[in-house]
Formats: C-alpha cells, structure tokens, sequence
C-alpha cells in the first residue's frame, strides 16, 4: 500500500523491560478464541456434506485481513475496575511503572468524566458516561506523512469495554493514551488482566485521497459486478490467494 509498510514505525516503552514481557504487536499476533471454534465447525460441517458448498466467515475477506492490518497494544499490569452506569473505580493489582518513579510519572488508569463528552452527546447503549482513560508507557515514532487509526479491535472476545476511536498524529502526540467505552455496569470489580488485547492502530498515509468522485456506474462497471457476483455465488474458495487473483482479474 504505497510502500507504507517498507518505512520504520517505532513503538517504544517508557517502562523497562516492557518491550520483552508485553510488547505492542503486529495484528496478526492475535486471534480472537472463537476463530478456533469456528474452524472447527467449518471442518465439521464439511465432513458432514462433502459434496454442498460450505461456507464460513473465515473466508471473508473483510472481516479476517482486519486480523492482519496495523499493531496491537496489550495491558500491561493488572488492574480491577468496577462502573455503576454513570462511574468508574479502580485500582492496581500491581503497577510496575510505580517502580520508576524518577524515570516516569503519570498514571496509568485514568478517567474523562461525563463533563468531558457523555452530557452532550448520549454515550453507546449500555455503556458508562465515564470513559476510561489507560495512559500507557508506550510512544511511538513515525514517518512525517503517517497517522495512525486508534480503532477497537473488531470481532473480538473482550465485551466489557472497547475502544472508544479517535486518530494519533505523531507530529501532534507521540503518547499512547486510549479512552475506553466501559460496559461492566453492575459494580463488580472486574480484572483486567496483563496481556489483555486493548485496541488496534493502523497507519494510514496523511492525506492519502485529496479528490473525491460521486458517479453513475458505467456499462463497463455493471459488467463486473454482474461477473463478481456470479463468482462469489459459484464458489467461496478456500485458497485465499486463487480467490485473490480471480477478483483482481475481474475487477482490473
């Protein structure tokens, strides 16, 4: 993607020894645990009907390359928090940065309380008018013309809170500091535990389009799409890249 992935990105920890323990991670280091259950059933399934089409949502493209675009960051110590709907308490089970003081100081679990956004503009259903804030150690070092998405990790296993979005600059921040959506609401204290997949970020080009083109589809463009759709009705490859190759040679 316009050689973006052959320029360096940095992600470095203010914390020692975090880069070896609980590293910020390529995408594909993760998979969620029902990718397992999934296979299984799909493995299952096929043996059951050899001879009928079969299909899984391991084989969409759009939702398992979201698995393999841009970098994990992962909690890096325990922590317990409990929300009521409209708060949120916590507390450290252990918290190395604590150990550095003279090097760092900052906290790492944090708030933005309803006087922040959540009293104007209604929060997502069911989730706290608090946000939680995690300020982590980590910072990171970019090309000049690289953004990243701060974005949750979608179809994943962690319900009790997402990431709540937004856009890094590195030219304006280099910290790392999600806000979090938190839908545990019914005040148990709930651990989350170090190594927990927290969000995904991106890297997109900064101004990657500068043009934007709204159109009536062409003779051409119907063509194809009549030819894709009949592609996809006729056969759901199991060979990621013969499917690739077949798409691109209608689509070009």
């Amino acid at each position: 993607m316009f050689s973006l992935f052959r320029k360096k990105i940095e992600f470095y920890s203010l914390v020692p020894g975090l880069e070896k323990i609980s590293p910020v991670d390529v995408a594909s280091s993760y998979r969620p645990l029902w990718t397992k259950k999934a296979s299984q059933a799909y493995k299952q399934h096929s043996e059951q009907i050899p001879n009928r089409r079969v299909t899984t949502i391991l084989k969409c493209p759009g939702v398992m390359q979201l698995f393999t675009l841009g970098y994990i960051v992962y909690n890096h110590c325990d922590i317990s928090i409990s929300g009521d709907g409209h708060r949120l308490k916590w507390d450290y089970l252990y918290e190395p940065s604590k150990e550095w003081g003279d090097r760092i100081d900052f906290n790492y679990v944090d708030c933005h309380e309803s006087n922040l956004l959540s009293d104007y503009m209604d929060p997502p259903i069911g989730a706290n008018k608090t946000l939680l804030k995690l300020n982590t150690p980590w910072r990171v070092k970019a090309p000049k013309d690289i953004i990243f998405l701060e974005l949750p990790i979608f179809y994943g296993d962690e319900k009790r809170f997402v990431s709540a979005g937004g856009v890094l600059d590195p030219l304006q921040t280099n910290q790392i500091n999600p806000a979090f959506w938190w839908y545990a609401n019914d005040n148990t204290l709930q651990i989350i535990k170090a190594g927990t997949p927290l969000l995904q970020y991106i890297p997109i080009k900064r101004n990657l389009y500068n043009e934007l083109i709204v159109r009536e589809a062409t003779d051409k463009e119907i063509t194809k799409e009549k030819t894709f759709s009949m592609f996809n009705r006729l056969s759901f490859l199991t060979d990621v890249k013969r499917r690739d190759t077949i798409s691109k040679n209608i689509l070009k």
